[in-house]
């Protein structure tokens, strides 16, 4: 039994898997970054800083895979998600206060996660 199941329509923006991921070693971690009410608009504004931030920040090579969180009509963004392996929590938490999004305050709430291929390891 789960506590809780969050189920969203994702869109991978790496266009690769988690097994497509070399490694390096660092530890795992998922990160569900919930948008707020009426945020699409104004992501779309930052669409591109956003990219830029994590794809030639110095995170990049951490990226596992993410991308957009959307509606069940993939017409509105309702966060975005992350596989990340970085040196630890402190390195992710930088890495989303960081980006654009979140300094716009575009997300409402941020979920960091131990992960592990092919889930969370238990407690």
């Amino acid at each position: 039994m789960f506590e809780e199941v969050l189920v969203r329509r994702w869109r991978n923006t790496l266009a690769r898997t988690m097994w497509d991921f070399a490694g390096h070693g660092g530890r795992r971690f998922l990160v569900i970054a919930h948008g707020g009410p009426g945020a699409t608009l104004r992501r779309t504004e930052l669409r591109d800083e956003q990219l830029d931030y994590l794809l030639a920040g110095p995170s990049r090579e951490g990226l596992i895979v993410f991308g957009p969180l959307l509606s069940e009509d993939g017409t509105d963004w309702l966060g975005t998600a992350m596989l990340v392996e970085l040196a630890n929590r402190t390195v992710v938490e930088a890495l989303v206060e960081g980006s654009p999004y979140a300094r716009a305050r575009l997300y409402d709430d941020v979920e960091i996660h131990s992960w592990r291929f092919g889930g969370r390891p238990q407690n």
